[in-house]
């Protein structure tokens, strides 16, 4: 605090100093061509180092200031600290008793009964002094400027501006941006927030109660950023970043935080695709997740009624997680989650994973089969299935049960997840059916007026099959028929013959033709030229 030297002793020392004291870190720039966070970087770099810059008394605080002032390319007038209340200043530079100070500046503290204090001021309660609880730099936070007195009980008097090139503001501070990276948490639990904000001389993070008033202030130091800080207490939060300078106050939107003082809630997990909860071993499943207000948070599988088979950590209240299941069994899967109060968990969701090669047994259910069982993969076709043997039956084909099931063709996708057995179904021979197939006729005839036209259907049946043929016409005044499917030509136009083969089962096969009634050439020269349209038609 004290440092009783003439000024012309002090200017021979400091040349002494800056010729052969230990090198301290330098912006070899002024202080109009600087920043104020580039000031204050500079003190990062001498933090926890004594600083003597005259070689006398040790390291007072006007030491750091003479250091302060050739950093910012001035020299300090020297003197004792309170006399920095009135000394000379660098060209720029100005003084102002009580004022508000910004970044960078040097704080007086004088009117005690000693020699005063003097600091550097980054930001309300964040300050940088020598000689105050030893002779290092140190910085002290958490306590306001306006608050701390010299060791002689000076007060604060006020500061000195350097002519930072950002001294003087041109606009409120802008661009404030926070977020959370929790947004739901137990009480005692700590929300980390990034934020940034530019044109602010001082920075704070803002809490208040949603909709209400101010719950609590932390004060930040860099223009971006993160910051932390522990709610002890439930309730919704805003979270702002806020900031003032010399024109003024601005804050950012707020993100929300909720405090609650139970275990987890809200916990709730699904499966993307229903298909996804039976699948062959190496498939991957994606669950959709919630849960609210838990520190830690797992997606839990278990042996379905049985213990823990695997846990996953994830990192959000909310969103996808996904994983592959590679041991056949049933699981019950869960989204669980801790906090300081407690614990809590979704229902679960059960998804079963099987091997998918295995095989399939052959049951010939009364006959013989020379193969008993095949191996197949899901999602892959049966391929060639074995033929059995019964004497006086017919085999029909492989079916999922002895009597009625689904059938099973060589063809089919394999989708049973496991060994299985199939059955032969059979048919006596007595009992098999022959029955009509199918009946084609020729689809369009010519027929002259008063002739006729023979069809010949072509009929598909089984051997044996009983059936009977059948016709009719949709204009019996153009096209008639007898039953033996003979077409005559009553009228000139148009008529469509329909021929109907039934079996002594009642199954019905149909086919058509369209047939053409029209006069020949001579029958025109009849009613034209011998006016047969009066006696022959």
């Amino acid at each position: 605090m004290k440092k009783k030297v003439k000024q012309i002793f002090v200017a021979l020392l400091v040349a002494v100093m800056l010729v052969g004291a230990a090198p301290i870190a330098t912006f070899n720039v002024s202080a109009a061509s600087c920043s104020a966070d580039e000031a204050i970087n500079w003190l990062w770099t001498v933090n926890g180092k004594s600083l003597d810059y005259d070689g006398a008394y040790g390291a007072q605080c006007v030491d750091l200031i003479a250091y302060y002032y050739a950093n910012l390319g001035a020299t300090t007038p020297g003197g004792n600290a309170n006399q920095y209340s009135s000394n000379a200043l660098p060209a720029g530079w100005q003084r102002t008793k009580g004022g508000t100070p910004q970044k960078g500046d040097i704080l007086v503290y004088a009117g005690g009964s000693g020699n005063g204090h003097v600091a550097i001021y980054e930001s309300d309660t964040v300050t940088w002094h020598q000689n105050w609880s030893g002779h290092y730099v140190q910085r002290l936070t958490g306590r306001s400027y306006k608050s701390l007195k010299a060791s002689d009980g000076s007060p604060y008097w006020g500061c000195i501006h350097p002519n930072f090139n950002n001294i003087v503001d041109t606009q409120i501070p802008y661009d404030m941006k926070i977020t959370a990276d929790r947004s739901v948490i137990s009480v005692g639990e700590t929300v980390t927030f990034n934020y940034s904000i530019s044109g602010a001389a001082t920075k704070y993070l803002g809490i208040d109660h949603a909709g209400g008033l101010r719950y609590a202030t932390k004060e930040v130091s860099s223009d971006s950023g993160s910051t932390t800080y522990t709610f002890n207490e439930p309730g919704t939060y805003c979270c702002i970043i806020e900031g003032r300078n010399s024109l003024g106050y601005n804050c950012s939107h707020g993100v929300y935080v909720t405090v609650i003082d139970t275990a987890p809630t809200d916990c709730k997990i699904s499966v993307s695709e229903s298909s996804k909860t039976l699948i062959p071993i190496g498939s991957t499943v994606t669950f959709n997740y919630a849960i609210r207000g838990a520190s830690r948070i797992c997606l839990g599988i278990d042996y379905a009624g049985g213990s823990r088979y695997d846990s996953k950590r994830v990192y959000n209240d909310e969103g996808t997680i996904s994983y592959t299941f590679t041991k056949a069994s049933t699981y019950c899967c869960i989204i669980e989650g801790w906090n300081n109060v407690g614990y809590n968990c979704s229902p679960g969701v059960y998804v079963t994973v099987f091997d998918p090669n295995f095989s399939i047994k052959f049951d010939a259910n009364g006959g013989v089969c020379s193969t008993s069982s095949k191996n197949v993969s899901y999602g892959s076709m049966y391929g060639t299935l074995p033929t059995p043997n019964r004497s006086g039956y017919n085999f029909v084909g492989w079916y999922t049960k002895p009597s009625g099931g689904v059938k099973i063709s060589a063809s089919d996708t394999v989708s049973i997840t496991g060994e299985t057995t199939f059955y032969a179904h059979w048919i006596k021979n007595s009992e098999t059916k022959a029955v009509v197939k199918d009946v084609k006729i020729e689809h369009n005839a010519t027929v002259n007026y008063k002739s006729t036209y023979m069809l010949s259907p072509e009929i598909t049946a089984d051997k044996g099959a009983k059936y009977t043929v059948k016709y009719s016409s949709s204009n019996p005044k153009v096209a008639t028929f007898d039953e033996n499917g003979k077409i005559y030509g009553a009228k000139k136009g148009n008529a469509t013959i329909t021929c109907t083969v039934t079996d002594s089962y009642g199954n019905v096969v149909t086919d058509k033709c369209n047939v053409n009634v029209d006069y020949s050439g001579s029958q025109w020269f009849i009613i034209i030229v011998l006016f047969g349209w009066i006696w022959y038609i």
